[in-house]
């Protein structure tokens, strides 16, 4: 289980009660701040927080998204989905009922994908191009290693 909280909104001492609360209880225990990770999600009543990203990282972007490098979304109806936040599921690579996870894992679109990222060409995608989470919520930035990386594949 992983237990997570916005810290935006808590003093040194509540981290710290809340690490106390739950950290020998859970698998994880996380302080992250707000952000606006997709740009068709509205935040009415939640401030986001513009000074660090969501785990506390510099606030910069990146080409490359490193998450279709070790993720892909399966959703409630049985969709893939090449990104986690594809709420709208608009990303869709296929369906469980007829397409493994291993098929859609390593098949062309998945590739297709990496490929435009690794060009560095996210920005002209519609749906990827205005991304936030590759803004405030990046875990890694491997833009250095695109052009090796697209050598590889």
């Amino acid at each position: 289980m992983i237990i997570k909280i916005n810290g935006d909104i808590l003093t040194e001492e509540d981290k710290q009660s809340f690490y106390e609360i739950f950290g020998n209880i859970s698998d994880g225990v996380f302080i992250e701040s707000i952000m606006d990770c997709w740009p068709t999600f509205e935040q009415k009543k939640v401030k986001v927080n513009e000074t660090r990203g969501i785990y506390g990282n510099e606030i910069k972007e990146v080409l490359v998204c490193p998450y279709i490098f070790y993720s892909v979304a399966i959703n409630s109806n049985g969709t893939y989905s090449l990104c986690f936040l594809d709420w709208k599921r608009t990303l869709l690579l296929g369906n469980a009922e007829n397409t493994s996870i291993k098929d859609i894992w390593s098949g062309k679109v998945m590739l297709d994908y990496k490929k435009m990222f690794l060009r560095g060409e996210r920005k002209s995608h519609p749906v990827c191009g205005n991304c936030g989470q590759l803004i405030q919520g990046a875990p890694d930035d491997i833009d250095k290693f695109r052009l090796k990386l697209l050598e590889k594949i």
